[in-house]
């Protein structure tokens, strides 16, 4: 018996250290598989957050650890799998840098992803060939809906692991935009208005474009435009609040956002505005800290 026990204290965290090892030396293309191309995305998902768990926590008790504090150790451990991807992404992206290789494709697959509490988004799937062989994008986040089925793509792949690939068009297009700064619509009300009318329609959610002007910052001394643009912050809190939280969020708005939303919904510009229908409204959504920022600037604007 104690033969048997202090085998399995020696066995089970060993198989733990092994589990991970074998995890990173697998080829990198498990961790590519784009869409429904196969089971190893299932497989992983099943070894990282179900198996090795388990083996943690017959590790920790082969180690006489309580069963309580072992099983609350083993369900933290999940936790592990967040270095272990951003390594793995960290040495994929080093790999498409070094092996970049460039084919034609075509967007096999767009879909709307309906989000809770969130807007929702657009995705895009990529098919193409590499040395007779047909592979498989994963699924990719296109925000402003740039590209549709059957469309012609550019893809960037690795030599070394054909199926570690990107999309060229919405890398471009997207770091584009981080960097635009849309001189011609500065200041211009006309273009509020039509913000604020597809949001009172419940027409499509606002794109990049629409984020700048209802985020704009440098307009303080045109009195028109920043009354209708107070009135359109305060119409999407209402409206679309998870919308509005995506924006404050996005990294292209953080400068805007940093200066001037805050001092925008403190300070409403007319007394007509329901603060009350509108804190609800936030709070229905999704709690983080971008939302809790929102609540505190309404409630001060309550007070008011």
């Amino acid at each position: 018996m104690n033969i048997e026990f202090n085998r399995n204290k020696i066995s089970f965290p060993l198989l733990y250290l092994i589990g991970w090892v074998l995890l990173y030396c697998l080829p990198r293309r498990f961790y590519n598989v784009g869409g429904d191309n196969g089971y190893e995305g299932w497989l992983l998902f099943i070894i990282m957050f179900i198996i090795l768990p388990i083996i943690l926590y017959k590790a920790l008790l082969s180690n006489k650890i309580k069963a309580e504090i072992a099983k609350c150790i083993a369900l933290g451990s999940i936790f592990f799998a967040i270095p272990f991807i951003l390594i793995i992404d960290k040495e994929e992206t080093a790999e498409l840098d070094s092996f970049k290789t460039e084919t034609i494709g075509i967007v096999s697959k767009a879909w709307t992803v309906k989000r809770k509490h969130r807007s929702p988004v657009w995705n895009i799937q990529a098919s193409y060939n590499v040395n007779g062989k047909s592979y498989r994008s994963s699924s990719k986040d296109d925000k402003d809906k740039t590209l549709a089925l059957g469309d012609t793509v550019t893809i960037i792949y690795s030599s070394k692991t054909p199926e570690n690939c990107d999309i060229k068009e919405l890398i471009e297009f997207y770091n584009k935009n981080e960097e635009i700064v849309f001189e011609e619509n500065k200041c211009d009300e006309q273009q509020l208005k039509l913000v604020m009318e597809r949001i009172s329609n419940n027409s499509e959610d606002i794109n990049v474009k629409d984020g700048f002007i209802l985020l704009e910052n440098n307009c303080k001394t045109n009195i028109e435009f920043s009354q209708i643009q107070n009135e359109l912050i305060f119409r999407t809190l209402e409206l679309k609040p998870s919308i509005f939280v995506d924006l404050i969020e996005n990294q292209k708005f953080k400068e805007f956002v940093l200066l001037n939303f805050i001092s925008n919904i403190e300070n409403p510009i007319h007394d007509e505005i329901d603060l009350t229908r509108i804190i609800s409204k936030v709070k229905s959504i999704e709690q983080n800290e971008t939302t809790k920022k929102i609540l505190l600037a309404l409630d001060a604007a309550n007070e008011k």
